[in-house]
């Protein structure tokens, strides 16, 4: 193998790589966000209507004008304006969102990173359950990101990523079976849904879309983890969170391992591995030179990854080995053209889902 493609396979890095500031130290999700800079507090301000010069001169003020039903979030360190809401939107402080994650330090996750996106628009903490899933005789981590946004565009959201080591793959696949992703809306009930403050407990809602497992008025609960009613104190939901957390994680990992069965039991001949690089990376008849070039570039960075990786080459030709090969390129590929805020969107990729590795991952499903 060339030289320059065997280095190629041991500079791999895991997609929170340069993002944040280690955190390993952190036994509970305050010192975390403190030892990261994130301590900061959100405030909301009303939005008024600027000043303007007509076309004769004159200034008009407007500064009595308030616009009604949105407000501005606000960072109180720096007057940062991180996003307008609407007046339905109820503020979720960092230590707010994190602080049942707290619970989980008690059942062996620990936090390994913190940091922010965009700004301060969104923040997030990275944690690791303590178990090492051997799946088909490989290593495979699991992590959990915690995250909260201020601008309104996204929920308050646990995501696993679980990280193959040996390449630092990242395989969170939709699987029908198991949500690898739960979120709650910044909006209504959505303290007493996160299990903060005081609350009576009824306001909890189930989001089964979401995967949101909540506690109901009557002290009745959607999950088969725990137990609470109408007097449930803060700390009591918290720990109840943090359960559900954990069962949903492991559920998740365990309809994992099936499907990595699923996919090695997938044969693959050369001849349908090149036609589903073309189908999953198209070029239109139209194209450009410019376009058939990177297209071409991208299709043989993945047939590299595929057929020259030392170690998907010990897999066997088959569904499992391609998911690897598209992770493998999706996860760790530079692309022909690095923005400053490419490692921010690969990373954002990583807690959505990549919608690359789940259409490969469809497409083989289908093979």
């Amino acid at each position: 193998m060339p030289a320059n493609l065997e280095s190629m396979f041991y500079v791999r890095e895991t997609p929170w790589h340069g993002l944040g500031v280690k955190v390993e130290e952190a036994l509970s999700s305050e010192e975390a966000l403190r030892l990261s800079g994130l301590d900061w507090k959100v405030t909301q301000r009303p939005i008024y209507t600027a000043d303007f010069i007509c076309a004769s001169g004159n200034v008009y003020t407007n500064a009595e004008q308030i616009i009604p039903n949105y407000k501005a979030n606000v960072r109180d360190v720096d007057g940062a304006v991180l996003g307008v809401v609407t007046d339905r939107y109820k503020i979720v402080q960092n230590e707010e969102a994190f602080a049942f994650t707290d619970a989980l330090i008690g059942e062996g996750v620990r936090y390994e990173t913190a940091g922010s996106l965009q700004g301060g628009r969104r923040v997030w903490i990275l944690g690791k359950l303590p178990e090492n899933y051997i799946i088909g005789g490989e290593r495979i981590e699991p992590y959990m990101v915690f995250s909260n946004s201020h601008d309104g565009t996204a929920a308050i959201k646990v995501a696993m990523t679980p990280i193959r080591v040996v390449c630092q793959n990242t395989l969170n696949l939709a699987i029908s079976q198991a949500k690898r992703s739960w979120s709650t809306k910044h909006t209504g009930g959505v303290h007493n849904r996160m299990g903060i403050g005081s609350g009576s407990g009824n306001d909890a809602v189930v989001d089964a879309g979401n995967g949101v497992i909540g506690i109901t008025g009557s002290g009745d609960y959607n999950s088969s983890v725990g137990s609470g009613g109408s007097g449930s104190s803060a700390r009591s939901k918290g720990v109840l969170e943090a359960q559900k957390t954990l069962g949903l994680a492991h559920k998740y990992m365990e309809s994992l391992g099936r499907e990595f069965d699923n996919l090695s039991r997938i044969k693959l001949s050369d001849g349908k591995v090149m036609e589903l690089i073309n189908e999953l990376i198209p070029l239109s008849v139209d194209a450009s030179d410019v376009q058939k070039k990177n297209t071409e570039l991208l299709r043989d960075d993945v047939k590299i990854r595929y057929f020259e990786a030392p170690d998907l080459k010990v897999l066997g030709k088959n569904g499992y080995r391609f998911i690897n090969a598209i992770s493998d390129h999706a996860t760790h590929v530079k692309p022909l053209r690095e923005t400053s805020t490419y490692r921010e969107n690969l990373f954002l990729k990583t807690l959505e889902g990549h919608p690359m590795i789940d259409r490969a991952y469809q497409m083989l499903k289908t093979a």
